[in-house]
């Protein structure tokens, strides 16, 4: 849970309910990080809220990401992304998403 509540506006309910209209998964989840990206106060409560549930669980500093990026794909054996149990695959990941990656660092 947040601790910090995001207040939403009417407008934001309303593109909220337009996502009722998307069919798949996949179309819902790059709608929601449409709406993520165009609200940067959200993406930095839940930066701030990572970073504060690290420390409380006693991640060192260095550890803690101060950048997030959010992603519309769904992380299944399907992709390639995690094995069968659904390990992340390192490797894979930063083939796929190395553009993104690299626009963090920059």
């Amino acid at each position: 849970m947040l601790a910090k509540t995001h207040d939403v506006d009417n407008n934001s309910a309303l593109k909220l309910e337009e996502l009722s209209n998307l069919k798949s998964d996949q179309e819902k989840n790059q709608y929601l990080i449409k709406l993520l990206e165009a609200d940067k106060t959200l993406v930095k409560t839940l930066t701030d809220e990572v970073a504060r549930l690290c420390l409380s669980k006693h991640v060192a500093r260095f550890e803690i990401p101060t950048k997030l990026k959010f992603v519309a794909e769904i992380w299944l054996p399907d992709t390639g992304l995690v094995t069968d149990s659904l390990k992340i695959k390192r490797i894979q990941i930063d083939k796929f998403y190395h553009n993104e990656i690299r626009e963090i660092y920059v």
